[in-house]
């Protein structure tokens, strides 16, 4: 511990997590917002996840698994263009 962490006899706030920076966490707390019912009923009844997996997700602490960021995309499943010649009816 040092100094600079250390606020009163308690610990300041943890560091971001190593997977902080990643643009699916913003995507992800959009879609929560959005969903209005909060972390835990939408982790457990839209992602079939433990609520606690998806605060670390939030934190940054794991990284967010490429379905998941999939699925929280603007275009989930636009993956490939279709081969040059060919037209989609």
């Amino acid at each position: 511990m040092t100094v600079d962490n250390f606020i009163g006899g308690h610990m300041s706030e943890k560091p971001p997590g190593r997977h902080s920076g990643d643009p699916a966490i913003g995507l992800l707390e959009a879609a929560i917002r959005a969903d209005g019912r909060g972390v835990t009923a939408y982790a457990e009844s839209f992602l079939f996840r433990c609520p606690s997996t998806v605060h670390k997700w939030r934190r940054g602490e794991s990284p967010i698994p490429i379905l998941v960021k999939r699925m929280l995309s603007p275009q989930p499943l636009i993956t490939n263009t279709p081969p040059a010649g060919e037209e989609d009816d």
